[in-house]
């Protein structure tokens, strides 16, 4: 472990923040993960990490994981109440003098964005920006990662649920966005603007079926489902309706035809290209077989 202040990593027990501590370990970094829940890091513990159990709704939580930190990294659940919490961090931080913050945000976060989770992330990001700290925004697209909650359908019945429609998705593989994440916490990285990071492949799940079909080897069926029938299938899986209703504007977003681009954001961040889908597909094939 190197001697110097630890980077905070909140929402560390996580896919995308889980990847960034362990990515800041291996380049030889203190990490302090920061979670509500020690049984979800043993490996990043294991691993070397200093644990900080707490809340970002609770301002003690959020003052005992910034002490003697320079340098954090801030992502917050899908869920309004979480989001809400951006002040309360950035009050601190200001506070505390943070010296540089990357805060996962969302591709096309805007006041006036069409979906309201977008105008979520827009409200965390403007309450970062108005303390006036080193901070930028990663705005990833879709997580490639949300393809394998259907892993068991196309194993079992051959059939890929399809709620987006003919809609194309930007797609970028969560451990890309935690590849960026974990660059520009480095103390030497310039900050750019906000970046919006997605893979170079912005398809219709058609594509996606027709992949799986190339590397599996067998016919993979399209079922359409209507986005108010996936808000019904998460409600049936536990998910809040917090959650689940955005997610349902999402889909919808994509099914009417909206067209959103690919980034050379990535590329121009990293010196390499973004793993493309298909390279995706291959890492996690065994899942879908």
């Amino acid at each position: 472990m190197v001697d110097r202040e630890p980077v905070l990593v909140i929402g560390a027990s996580g896919r995308v923040g889980g990847e960034v501590a362990r990515l800041l370990l291996a380049r030889g970094e203190s990490v302090r993960a920061f979670t509500r829940d020690a049984s979800k890091v043993h490996a990043l513990v294991s691993a070397g990490a200093e644990v900080c159990i707490g809340d970002l709704g609770d301002r003690a939580s959020v003052v005992r994981a910034l002490a003697g930190v320079r340098r954090a990294m801030l992502l917050s659940a899908l869920d309004p109440p979480k989001l809400a919490h951006a002040p309360l961090f950035a009050e601190e931080a200001r506070r505390l003098g943070l010296l540089r913050i990357v805060n996962i945000s969302g591709k096309g976060a805007a006041a006036e964005a069409p979906v309201e989770v977008l105008r979520w992330h827009a409200r965390a990001d403007q309450a970062l920006d108005a303390v006036r700290l080193p901070v930028v925004h990663l705005r990833p697209g879709t997580f490639m990662q949300n393809l394998l909650e259907d892993a068991g359908s196309v194993r079992e019945r051959s059939v890929l649920p399809n709620p987006f429609g003919r809609g194309r998705v930007p797609w970028i593989d969560a451990r890309d966005v935690a590849a960026a994440a974990a660059h520009l916490l480095c103390e030497d990285v310039p900050l750019p603007d906000c970046p919006a990071i997605t893979s170079n492949d912005c398809v219709t799940m058609a594509d996606v079926a027709r992949l799986l079909e190339n590397l599996l080897g067998r016919e993979v069926r399209l079922e359409d489902r209507s986005p108010a029938a996936m808000r019904a299938s998460l409600l049936a899986w536990g998910v809040p309706d917090s959650i689940a209703a955005p997610m349902e504007e999402i889909y919808t977003f994509y099914r009417e035809g909206n067209r959103p681009e690919s980034t050379p954001d990535f590329q121009r961040l990293m010196g390499r290209p973004p793993r493309g889908l298909e390279t995706f597909l291959r890492d996690h094939l065994e899942a879908f077989r």
